[in-house]
């Protein structure tokens, strides 16, 4: 599942401020490791924010 969000706001005529914001998460289960199976979930936010 990703979840991204974003604003933006021009100032004057060439001048902008931007924030983003990302977030991830990740689960694999059933994966194969010699003999056995194995899973393992993980996840990741994002800020970036810019002039």
């Amino acid at each position: 599942m990703v979840v991204e969000t974003g604003l933006k706001a021009p100032f004057l005529q060439y001048v902008f401020i931007e924030m983003m914001n990302k977030v991830d998460d990740t689960l694999y289960s059933g994966l194969k490791v010699y003999q056995e199976t194995a899973s393992q979930a993980f996840g990741n936010y994002e800020l970036i924010l810019s002039l």
